[in-house]
């Protein structure tokens, strides 16, 4: 009966979304309420497999009846780590939102969207099985898309036809991945140390196939081109979403094909580590250079997030536990890092309409919690210490060194003070302006922004260096914990 539990962070969105949609008891003033307590239900359910994740243990469950294979189900330390942490965000993104949609008048269907999204994700990182992870990879492009082309206008249905384009490939990439897999008679279900032994053409492409797959939901480059254009038109709750969590099911999705079906031995015989780990980097580089030449606030978010997913996916490859530690760290931290930035770009827009990076000018005076918390996201983006953006650079440097690529260390100081170029201007025009120059006179005097939008990113701005100041990093430790289970030591 206990393991019937892991289905309740799935099933309680879906819930909370049909009670949002229909039930007239929630109309009016209680459906924000509706919605955000949902979400925290959501939590909570997640919260009560502590115990039991805590003795590490692992908790399994199937059935057998759907999708001819069946389905399955994992709570892991590291299903768990990314479930709690996601839900805990979704609370304060979801806070965020009421305030934000209050005068959309499509707001209810994005509202209704938004938890099922929280379902999908929830689904996403509990599979026990690649046929599971696919059900719910499809369900959150499906779901996702619509929070992309909310605004209805050209530019969104623009950006969400070549992000759902896009998907439906590594969808279709990683069905047939799945299917050689099977007929190949290798275990569908995750396991520790991966199960491939020995090497063979099509199970060498359908690896490839796999990553495809999930580069494109994680905005690796070459698949990153969906990422610039869809994160702008959205509205910034979802582009916190989009950014801080749902390009991280890639980056979960790959950690489980590399670690919990094929295994390293595989993945180094056939060299693939080496292209791959080629592959990140060029993604931090790109990623990072094109921000430096956005002058719209939101795309320079966007590409920002396909340098640093670039961080996350050259950690996977370097296959010891420093790299793999900051890498899972990095998963958690940018979610909370990016979260922060786009909901504060989003008060700015909110409130000023502006967005050009140049028109914000003195921005800091009017908006002094707003631009502090930007701020902070921003120098942990960039690595300073104690902020948790220095302590993921530090673990994957560590690693880098260690699995003998001194290289990438360079490459993490370049990005580094790549990411500085492109975040400074925007903090010292925010708030080393005069407030009498006459190019600021236009702000408003005061933040008069609800507490609804401030709490949340003032929480997620506290997030982003906490933990690095208390005698127990527990996010850090957790990661440790989970590098330790990926590479089965």
């Amino acid at each position: 009966m206990y393991k019937l539990l892991i289905l309740l962070p799935i099933i309680i969105p879906i819930i909370g979304s049909i009670l949002y949609l229909k039930c007239n008891l929630f109309s009016g003033k209680y459906k924000p309420h509706l919605m955000v307590g949902t979400v925290f239900l959501t939590f909570l359910s997640t919260m009560i497999f502590y115990p039991v994740i805590s003795t590490g243990s692992t908790i399994n469950f199937r059935i057998g009846s759907v999708l001819l294979l069946g389905i399955s189900f994992k709570i892991d330390i590291f299903s768990f780590f990314m479930v709690a942490v996601v839900s805990l965000l979704w609370i304060l993104i979801s806070i965020y939102a009421v305030e934000y949609m209050e005068n959309d008048r499509k707001k209810n269907r994005f509202f209704v969207f938004f938890l099922l999204n929280l379902s999908g994700a929830m689904g996403f990182f509990l599979s026990g099985d690649v046929i599971t992870m696919f059900l719910f990879f499809e369900l959150l492009t499906i779901f996702s898309y619509i929070l992309v082309v909310h605004r209805e206008d050209e530019q969104a249905l623009k950006a969400g036809n070549r992000y759902i384009f896009l998907s439906l490939i590594g969808g279709l990439g990683f069905l047939f991945s799945i299917v050689v897999t099977y007929i190949n008679g290798i275990s569908l279900s995750f396991a520790s140390g991966g199960m491939v032994s020995e090497a063979s053409p099509l199970i060498s492409a359908a690896f490839f196939v796999y990553m495809v797959g999930f580069s494109i939901k994680a905005g690796i480059f070459p698949f990153h081109i969906w990422l610039p254009v869809a994160h702008p038109v959205a509205p910034s709750p979802a582009s916190a979403l989009l950014s801080g969590i749902m390009i991280k099911t890639g980056a979960f999705g790959m950690l489980r094909i590399i670690y919990n079906i094929y295994g390293v031995n595989f993945i180094q015989s056939m060299g693939w580590d080496s292209v791959l780990l080629a592959i990140a980097g060029i993604t931090i580089f790109l990623g990072s250079a094109a921000a430096i030449f956005e002058k719209d606030l939101k795309k320079r978010l966007a590409y920002s997030s396909i340098g640093q997913m670039g961080y996350i996916f050259l950690g996977m490859f370097l296959f010891n536990q420093s790299s793999l530690t900051g890498d899972i760290f990095h998963i958690v931290s940018h979610a909370v890092m990016k979260s922060c930035l786009f909901l504060a770009a989003g008060i700015i827009i909110y409130k000023t309409g502006k967005r050009n990076i140049e028109e914000l000018k003195g921005i800091g005076h009017s908006m002094p919690v707003t631009m502090i918390c930007f701020s902070l996201a921003a120098l942990a983006m960039i690595g300073f210490p104690p902020f948790t953006g220095f302590i993921t650079k530090w673990e994957l440097s560590m690693g880098a060194l260690q699995a003998g690529h001194p290289e990438y260390v360079a490459l993490f100081l370049l990005s580094s003070l790549m990411n500085g170029i492109y975040y400074f201007p925007i903090i010292i025009n925010a708030f080393f302006v005069s407030p009498e120059d006459k190019e600021i006179k236009e702000f408003e005097t005061g933040e008069n922004v609800s507490w609804k939008m401030l709490f949340p990113v003032s929480i997620l701005a506290l997030g982003t260096f906490i933990f690095d100041i208390i005698p127990a990093n527990i996010p850090l430790n957790m990661s440790e914990k989970i590098a330790r289970l990926l590479l089965n030591i």
